[in-house]
């Protein structure tokens, strides 16, 4: 795999590509599809000493896009998904999407885990987030046998 990513990049075109990412040029890129797409946005994060946010139209290009990216980088690679429901549907979010959406939150406001990969859709922005000092405010650590306080902990 290593060998065919290093292909890869000594490309003339990706080289290119790369430079001009690092550069924070506007490009567009036209006819990429599939894992082409993913590899590109591993290719700029893994050039870039900063974040890099990969935006997908849709639930499912996300998804597609998160598990390409974990072959290159499972542990700087996240994903911040939506909650799949609607505001008037009266339904809560399933319990793992919320675990995905703090996590990556408490990755992005503690700034602890260096350079993130973070894919997310479109919808997944567009919905609210709690502000990042008050987010923090809200975690409390617990380990297995540790007490806490009810009225402290429900308060």
């Amino acid at each position: 795999m290593r060998n065919l990513l290093q292909s890869i990049e000594s490309s003339p075109g990706v080289r290119d590509f790369i430079e001009r990412a690092r550069r924070l040029e506007h490009m567009r890129v036209l006819g990429a599809s599939g894992s082409a797409k993913s590899l590109g946005g591993f290719l700029v994060f893994k050039h870039l000493d900063k974040s890099v946010l990969y935006l997908a139209k849709g639930l499912q290009e996300a998804d597609q896009v998160y598990d390409d990216v974990l072959n290159y980088a499972k542990k700087r690679t996240t994903i911040f998904p939506s909650w799949e429901t609607l505001p008037h549907e009266g339904l809560h979010p399933h319990p793992e999407i919320v675990a995905d959406r703090f996590r990556t939150l408490e990755k992005l406001a503690a700034n602890e885990s260096g350079k993130l990969f973070i894919v997310a859709s479109v919808q997944s922005l567009m919905q609210k987030v709690v502000p990042p000092k008050l987010f923090l405010e809200s975690i409390i650590g617990l380990s297995v046998a540790d007490e806490i306080d009810r009225d402290e902990f429900l308060g």
